[in-house]
């Protein structure tokens, strides 16, 4: 019996090419959502934090 030859790996032809290495210019996007996440994470346990204090009385964050 003969061993099987591994596969050639054959370049990607032109447009497929373009459209694989275009997902770097989503880059940007994906950070700036991951910062503004992190934003909106910040002010809701702010906020959280004063709704637990409210309920236990605190003048102050009433």
């Amino acid at each position: 019996m003969s061993t099987p030859e591994p596969s050639k790996t054959s370049p990607l032809r032109p447009l497929p090419a373009l459209i694989f290495s275009s997902r770097w210019l989503q880059l940007p996007l994906y950070l700036g959502l991951i910062v503004a996440q992190g934003v909106y994470v910040y002010h809701f346990l702010f906020e959280l934090l004063h709704l637990v204090e409210a309920a236990f009385g605190s003048q102050t964050a009433l």
